[in-house]
């Protein structure tokens, strides 16, 4: 497990995945471009309009969704809840080589020691496919 993420950086992680209208492409072309998630939360409109985000997604980096953060961060305090994020050990080597025009985030949950993959939306055939061969290897 990657302990190297702080409480702070953790909600942090937590206020960009609760970014409304940014997707996994968007998060991981702000993630290449600071030195830690939390700087990304310090920058005004007109900076995080050159990479050009939308509106409601800048402000909702400029005004984050506290409080369900918050609740996020509570569960993760329960056993076995875990963040991963894009830089951690435990996040799957094969889902950061989907090319970005195909790339479906999933959520993996380890249940009685089980590892399991779901897609959060539809995918094209494509994709589809190309998730089910990720899958096999998990």
């Amino acid at each position: 497990m990657n302990m190297a993420i702080d409480e702070d950086e953790r909600a942090f992680w937590l206020a960009l995945h609760r970014t409304k209208g940014l997707g996994p492409v968007g998060q991981n072309k702000l993630v290449n471009a600071f030195p830690s998630v939390k700087q990304i939360f310090s920058e005004d409109f007109p900076a995080l309009k050159t990479f050009g985000l939308n509106d409601k997604s800048i402000t909702s980096i400029c005004k984050p969704d506290w409080k369900s953060i918050e609740a996020d961060l509570v569960w993760l305090d329960y056993p076995n809840h875990h963040l991963v994020t894009i830089d951690s050990d435990e996040y799957p080597t094969l889902l950061k080589e989907i090319p970005d025009f195909c790339f479906e985030p999933i959520q993996i949950r380890i249940h009685n020691g089980i590892r399991r993959a779901f897609a959060t939306r539809s995918a094209g055939a494509y994709v589809a496919q190309y998730s089910r061969q990720i899958i096999q290897v998990l």
